[in-house]
């Protein structure tokens, strides 16, 4: 091959490479403080062979990345939720009860009991922490409490499925419903998640009983998963 002949396939070359620089800097710019990758991030504005044959590449990765950080704001699965969004709190799902007791197994056969009892005009919650913790229905939400703190906000008792809130550090996510097998009966039970990253609380409350499940996850893998497997309604107001 003669001396021009090559001279003139470098310099075709070089003005494709050329081009193809040009075309990446302007996708760069303008995914530029949006991108999904996080600030600062130089993945999609470093030519390579693969943008030499276009830019599909480079959209796959952006609709992936985006439907990622869709699913993160998701209910977890494996859950099949009814009424997301949209779907009104029903009433009745907590029964605020002197001697309300509810006992709990998970797979390997440990156990947990909550109950309450009443002390004068509030009510005290055991099982949850060493010592009893207050609990209590205030500004249409259930509240648990320790020492006067709010530790815990796991149910407004008003409002439809989507609705978040915040309370002692935790952002709430009403999930919608779930079916489950409630102490031999098919209930629909409200999901309620609590996140405080990298943990998520889970509660189920079904009506007339209140919780029915208690799971808690970190990072995504689930470390407690207690059902319930009795139930005691306690005396009525």
């Amino acid at each position: 091959m003669s001396s021009r002949s090559t001279s003139t396939l470098l310099s075709r070359s070089r003005r494709r490479f050329s081009a193809s620089t040009r075309r990446c800097s302007r996708l760069s710019s303008a995914t530029q403080g949006a991108s999904f990758f996080g600030p600062g991030s130089n993945r999609l504005q470093k030519p390579n062979l693969m943008r030499e044959i276009g830019i599909i590449p480079q959209l796959i990765v952006l609709t992936l990345a985006f439907l990622a950080g869709c699913a993160a704001d998701r209910p977890v699965r494996p859950m099949r939720l009814e009424g997301f969004p949209g779907a009104p709190i029903e009433p009745g799902l907590f029964p605020l009860r002197d001697g309300a007791r509810w006992t709990f197994a998970d797979a390997e056969g440990k156990s947990l009991v909550l109950s309450i009892r009443r002390d004068g005009d509030s009510y005290l919650l055991a099982g949850q922490t060493e010592r009893e913790a207050g609990i209590r229905v205030q500004d249409g939400f259930l509240e648990i409490l320790y020492e006067g703190q709010v530790v815990d906000r796991p149910l407004k008792l008003e409002g439809r499925a989507g609705d978040r809130w915040e309370a002692a550090g935790a952002t709430y996510t009403v999930f919608g419903y779930e079916r489950l097998d409630v102490l031999g009966a098919r209930m629909r039970a409200l999901v309620v998640a609590a996140d405080r990253p990298p943990v998520r609380d889970l509660y189920w409350f079904a009506p007339d009983v209140g919780w029915v499940r208690l799971r808690t996850e970190r990072n995504g893998k689930t470390i407690k998963d207690a059902r319930i497997v009795s139930f005691e309604a306690g005396a009525a107001d």
